[in-house]
């Protein structure tokens, strides 16, 4: 039993430690980067989830506004943005696979 709980929170500090290091990897992008997020852009996601809710935007911005959600919400939506501007300006090698492995081979 003691081994399973070790190995639980063993676990849980390595995807925490693991999450921070992408946090902080995305945020330093955004920033030398210039993204950020629009007014527009947070009450777009905002009627989005609303409308998912059966609530109205105004209400479901007040109460993440409340909740500390609303935060939370830009950061994950600056994150997702620096994200596509790692894609957009990311070079793509083509590789033959089957070239590939007979040259490991080799």
């Amino acid at each position: 039993m003691e081994g399973n709980i070790e190995r639980l929170r063993s676990g849980a500090r390595d995807e925490a430690a693991r999450d921070l290091k992408l946090f902080f990897i995305l945020q330093k992008i955004a920033n030398d980067t210039n993204v950020d997020v629009s007014e527009g852009e947070l009450n777009g996601r905002i009627a989005m989830l609303a409308a998912q809710r059966g609530k109205r935007p105004e209400k479901l911005k007040q109460e993440m506004s409340k909740d500390g959600s609303l935060a939370n919400l830009y950061v994950q939506l600056r994150e997702q943005k620096a994200i596509d501007k790692i894609l957009e300006t990311a070079e793509v090698d083509e590789v033959d696979v089957k070239a590939a492995e007979g040259e490991k081979k080799d």
